[in-house]
């Protein structure tokens, strides 16, 4: 029996988004309202499986991968929001946690899916006796190679032969995502008979909290490293650990956490940590 080709993805990766998109602009399904329910990836709208299988790397052993949605360093700062809050419904939006029972209420819940407890649930007796600085501090480590979705993608590479990978950054770029969606199309023997440009639109609409905040703080970044005056002392948890991340980058080590956090980029002087000993800044 012939398997039908593969979408597979990480939780959060948007792999439910493009599979609808192929779906509609295939002509396959009649269009309808990705957030009919307001569940977003989760909605239950009918779909056909003539157009791909879309699938968790957890849920598929086959060694032939049509697609695999690739996620590069700096998407991470954007994709974590997703997987706790837009996507998996969690309810822990990293932009307006400001307490650490915030995140323990979520990794704690019932209901708590996996993924939350293996992408804090670990982290929280490490960092948690260190108050709003660790907090911090488990936030910037997040954000970085070890992160455990660039580790299962290492792994993915290594298990799977993927014929295309479809980037996670195309899905906020309308004309780079329906292109590839064309291309994806063409590859499975179908052709883009509806536009899906509204999809793609109401997606991105629904992300701006977290993309406009990415973009604040690379510009806290550029202000810093420039020596220019910018006020951040509203900047959230999850938006200085991400300053940190990138000033640390650009430094070459890792900078000593902060007790009182800058409220000015002319403010930041990042000094060096070194193991076992602590600076006061």
């Amino acid at each position: 029996m012939m398997t039908l080709p593969i979408l597979m993805f990480q939780g959060g990766t948007h792999g439910n988004f493009l599979a609808r998109c192929l779906t509609v602009a295939s002509g396959l399904t009649q269009d309808f309202s990705f957030y009919g329910n307001n569940k977003g990836a989760h909605n239950k709208g009918k779909l056909s499986r003539a157009v791909v299988n879309h699938v968790h790397e957890f849920e598929c052993d086959d060694k032939d991968i049509f697609a695999y949605v690739n996620i590069q360093l700096e998407d991470l700062y954007v994709l974590q929001w997703h997987i706790f809050f837009a996507a998996g419904e969690f309810g822990l939006d990293t932009l307006k946690v400001k307490h650490w029972d915030e995140v323990e209420r979520v990794v704690n819940q019932d209901t708590a899916h996996e993924i939350v407890v293996c992408g804090f649930g670990s982290q929280i007796n490490i960092f948690k006796d260190a108050g709003i600085p660790g907090l911090r501090e488990m936030f910037k480590k997040s954000m970085g190679k070890t992160n455990g979705l660039l580790t299962t993608q290492s792994k993915i590479f290594n298990k799977h032969r993927i014929k295309n990978t479809f980037e996670f950054a195309w899905f906020y770029d309308q004309s780079k995502f329906c292109a590839k969606v064309d291309e994806l199309l063409v590859d499975l023997g179908y052709s883009y008979l509806v536009d899906v440009r509204h999809h793609q639109q109401e997606f991105v609409d629904r992300k701006q909290d977290i993309l406009k905040s990415k973009k604040l703080v690379e510009q806290a970044f550029n202000c810093y490293n420039t020596n220019t005056s910018m006020d951040i002392s509203n900047l959230c948890v999850y938006e200085q650990a991400y300053l940190d991340y990138l000033i640390e980058q650009h430094v070459g080590y890792t900078i000593e956490n902060w007790q009182e956090y800058p409220t000015n980029t002319r403010n930041i002087k990042p000094t060096e940590a070194w193991e076992g000993v602590r600076y006061e800044l």
